[in-house]
């Protein structure tokens, strides 16, 4: 039973395979195992589930080509890859000349925000927007030009929540959801990180340090404002400790912004992951891109030298090589719990993320106070003693499957992760 909580230790050959894909092609090792894994459709079907899933599809499809791993594959399935990545090559047209639509209207309000994930690090880091896939787009505004920001947007058809949930969220959040009839998504920042958040990020910083880009799009060349590559680092890290790890995306990101950038302040990204309560997650996060990816990151961040050693250890059991391989959708919650857990410096800070963990599960809505819904009658499978022994029961199992991977040297090699 305990075994059954946790992730397989060991990640299939598939998983292997895309991470190899995901690597730089002058890093790219050589894979054995690929040329079994896309024959078979079984196991092709998981590689390209798990693609999609980690968010890095476009990248392990073009890559596929670039190999030339494809070629060895059934004819069908070449032209069922091509359909795909031609269908993703025109998603990715298509949000980025609607980016440029969203900047001109706000420009011709004076406001210059802030590109943040994936369309700034589409325009800083990638060559190929194909490479990194993007759901929407997110925008930094400074907080008193929130209003005109969201009126601007409105202007050219994007439509929010209601009135009351919009004042609600500028209270107890940091960014509007904006949605436009033809399916794009604005998310509309005045900051960087949940006011609640107990790894804070300073937005003034990042728009003190930000510079001016630009590319041609359509003939014209569209200025826009992008952090500096220290601040798009901390920010993807923020992020993996916001869902523990949950996208192998965010690591190749993290590889790639190292690449480009050569004279990289790495004293500015030490400090300032200090400041934010952000060290540990900044280790995992550097260690994962060093082993997975073979990124030139500085040993004494990426082995989390001086940081908590039990935190260290615990991150360790809970092999994070494994988790950011598997499924997301297969993962079990109270395995992120855990992670979010040991990747906390204090216990205080430790002591908040359990409490949050054993409260019961509420919307939005609920939080923000306009959810109409009667409350929930009260169930066993709900209270914070049923998440409190899932939670005790997973390290359990954790202790145990180490235990046992110390009987083998190829266990001591998992368990020795900052080694």
């Amino acid at each position: 039973m305990l075994g059954a909580m946790l992730p397989r230790n060991e990640p299939p050959a598939y998983a292997r395979v895309l991470v190899a894909l995901t690597q730089r092609s002058d890093l790219r090792a050589q894979m054995a195992d690929a040329d079994a894994v896309l024959a078979d459709q079984g196991t092709r079907s998981a590689f390209l589930r798990l693609a999609r899933e980690l968010g890095v599809e476009g990248l392990v499809l073009s890559a596929l080509k670039t190999t030339g791993l494809v070629d060895s594959l059934p004819a069908d399935v070449v032209k069922e890859i091509d359909a795909r990545l031609e269908l993703l090559r025109r998603q990715a047209l298509l949000l980025d000349l609607e980016r440029d639509r969203v900047l001109h209207a706000l420009g011709r309000h004076g406001i210059a925000p802030l590109l943040l994930k994936g369309s700034a690090l589409r325009e800083r880091v990638y060559d190929d927007a194909l490479e990194r896939s993007m759901g929407d787009l997110d925008l930094l505004v400074a907080p008193e030009e929130i209003d005109q920001s969201m009126a601007a947007l409105r202007a050219i058809g994007y439509v929010s929540d209601s009135d009351e949930l919009l004042d609600a969220y500028r209270r107890h959040h940091f960014h509007h959801v904006l949605t436009h009839p033809r399916g794009f998504i604005v998310e509309m920042h005045w900051g960087l990180t949940d006011p609640r958040s107990s790894v804070p990020l300073d937005a003034t910083k990042f728009f003190s340090r930000a510079s001016v880009s630009g590319r041609r799009s359509g003939g014209n060349r569209v200025p826009v404002r992008v952090p500096s590559t220290e601040d798009l680092l901390l920010h993807t890290v923020s992020q993996n400790e916001d869902d523990a790890f949950g996208l192998l995306r965010r690591i190749v990101d993290i590889d790639r912004i190292v690449a480009v950038s050569p004279q990289l302040d790495w004293s500015y990204v030490a400090q300032a992951a200090r400041e934010s309560g952000l060290e540990l997650v900044l280790a995992v996060s550097l260690r994962l891109s060093e082993l997975l990816l073979g990124s030139a990151v500085p040993a004494r961040l990426s082995r989390g030298t001086g940081l908590p050693m039990l935190s260290r250890i615990h991150l360790a059991m809970l092999d994070p090589v494994a988790w950011v391989m598997s499924l997301p959708s297969q993962r079990r919650a109270v395995g992120l719990v855990a992670l979010r857990l040991w990747c906390a410096r204090t216990w205080n800070t430790r002591r908040r993320r359990v409490a949050e963990a054993l409260r019961s599960a509420q919307s939005w809505a609920a939080i923000l106070g306009v959810d109409d819904a009667p409350p929930r009658r009260w169930s066993l499978s709900e209270s914070g003693a049923a998440r409190a022994t899932k939670i005790g029961l997973y390290h359990l199992a954790v202790y145990w499957r180490s235990g046992v991977a110390l009987a083998s040297s190829s266990g001591r090699r998992r368990l020795r992760f900052w080694n």
